[in-house]
Order: C-alpha cells, then structure tokens, then sequence
C-alpha cells in the first residue's frame, strides 16, 4: 500500500508537473492568439487605410498632372525667356556698336564738309584766276 500511495504520489506529481506544462502552453496559446488578433486588427486598419489612399490619389491625380503639366511649361517659358533676354541685349549691344559706327560716320562726314568747303573754295580761286589769265589783257584806246 505503500507503493500504491508512493506511485499515487508520483503519478500525481507528474501530472501536476504536466498539468502545469499544460497550462503554460495554454496560457501562451492565448496569448499568441490575443496578439494574432490585435495584429489583425491592426492589419485591417492599414487595409482600410491603403484604400483610402488610393481613392486620394484617384482624386488627387489629375491636379498633379495638371501640376507637372504646369512646371514643365514653366520651364518651357524660363527658357524661352532667358534665351529673349539674351537676344535683347544682343540688340542692345548691336545698338551701341551701330550708335558707334554712325557716330564715327558723322564725324568722317564732318571732315569731308570741310574738305569739300576748301575744294569749292580753291576752286573758285582756281576760276577767277583762270579767267583773270584767259580775258584778253584790254589794250588802252588811242585817241
């Protein structure tokens, strides 16, 4: 009987000992689960939050089209202004240099005035004294 109560006492230890084995893999079954389901839950917000990103970038995509649309002709029209600023003061340096070459053309003008001046006038020097030479010398009238 004592053997009974000793193999009693052991086989309830080791059920016990079992038992609690048991419920420690119970206990973590659960919370295996409690975190499945929290990571569910989570998984679920995320899906539904997914969705409504998509339906905001549904809606949002054309004004970012028209947005792109928009900076490249921005950049279309930088450029093209850039390249009209270059062009403007390329005239302006053409207009500068003309400015120069007409005002150095005025001053050659002025100088062959002159010279033209002191032709006529040397010729009409030239005039009178041929004409001085070429008159027939008059000859004093006798009485």
């Amino acid at each position: 009987m004592i053997i009974a109560v000793l193999g009693y006492a052991v086989f309830s230890g080791m059920l016990i000992f079992k038992m609690e084995g048991f419920e420690g893999t119970k206990r973590q079954a659960q919370e295996a689960e409690a975190a499945l389901e929290k990571a569910r839950t989570e998984l679920a917000a995320l899906q539904l939050e997914v969705e409504s990103l998509k339906k905001q970038r549904e809606v949002l995509a054309p004004t970012i089209f028209d947005w792109e649309k928009r900076l490249r002709e921005k950049a279309e029209a930088q450029a093209a202004l850039t390249a009209s600023e270059g062009k403007v003061r390329q005239a302006e340096a053409d207009i500068a240099q003309a400015a120069k070459r007409l005002e150095d053309t005025n001053k050659n003008l002025v100088g062959v005035e002159k010279q033209r001046a002191e032709l006529i006038s040397e010729i009409e020097k030239l005039k009178t004294e041929h004409l001085s030479l070429t008159k027939p010398a008059r000859q004093p009238k006798l009485p």
